[in-house]
């Protein structure tokens, strides 16, 4: 089955930024087996009434607005990966943020300030804990960033939907994801991007996706041992009752002559 790897990082630590530039050098290497996916920005775009998009929304009040927006983060996110996953079923497939993330940061924290209620809360992890099980493991690239620097980043690409928001929800959601990431099983890389001028054209950054796509080819290689693996056993399987059955045919035609 295909292996996720989540990037994962508070709102402006540069996920999109990176994962653009690590599957442009990836092509550029042509290697082969590794898929990606965008968050769903487009999608939540989409959804607007009198001109104001469900994350503009969110932004202006949580509140009203947290239940329905992380039920379409998670449905959205869920569609893509499970596409994916058909599509490309011996594939390293690498997503910008995961399902895991969804639940345990933004629906949790939510939950915690009180801006998803209790029902809605029960409500969103029933649909999580129904899906998730048809999804393969999660193994998780950490890009760890402090909230003034992300702050800095978010004010300067003036992003639509993303004016309101407080520096105070930055800290919150950055606590979050440090706990999450603490002693997180699957972590295969922690990065601090605060050394890093995100976007700009430099050898430090460049070094930073050559060493990240090390780190993934490790993965495919493992994943590509396991996969023959598995083929394998699944071939000696089907022969093993192909031989079964002639043995069985043959034992019919004797018992057949011997008898009559």
């Amino acid at each position: 089955m295909a292996q996720i790897i989540s990037v994962d990082g508070n709102i402006g630590s540069g996920k999109s930024t990176f994962l653009k530039e690590l599957k442009a050098e990836v092509a550029k290497q042509n290697i082969q087996n590794i898929i990606f996916i965008q968050e769903p920005v487009d999608q939540w775009s989409e959804i607007k009434f009198n001109n104001k998009t469900i994350l503009e929304k969110f932004y202006e009040d949580p509140e009203k607005y947290a239940f329905p927006f992380q039920m379409m983060a998670y449905i959205s996110r869920l569609a893509l990966l499970r596409k994916a996953i058909k599509e490309n079923p011996y594939s390293i497939i690498v997503s910008e943020r995961s399902l895991f993330t969804d639940k345990y940061i933004f629906a949790k924290m939510l939950y915690d300030d009180k801006k998803i209620d209790p029902y809605s809360y029960q409500i969103y992890n029933m649909w999580f804990d129904e899906f998730i099980r048809d999804l393969p493991d999660h193994k998780y690239l950490y890009l760890e960033s402090s909230p003034g620097v992300i702050k800095q980043r978010i004010n300067k690409r003036n992003r639509q939907g993303e004016n309101n928001i407080d520096i105070n929800y930055l800290i919150n959601c950055h606590e979050y994801h440090q706990e999450m990431f603490l002693n997180r099983k699957n972590l295969i890389a922690r990065i601090n991007m605060d050394r890093f001028d995100i976007g700009e054209n430099n050898a430090k950054y460049k070094d930073l996706i050559n060493n990240t796509i090390r780190i993934i080819s490790n993965e495919c290689a493992a994943l590509e041992n396991t996969s023959v693996y598995s083929k394998d056993i699944r071939i000696a399987y089907l022969a093993g009752i192909y031989s079964l059955l002639i043995v069985g045919l043959i034992f019919l035609i004797i018992n057949y002559f011997i008898h009559g």
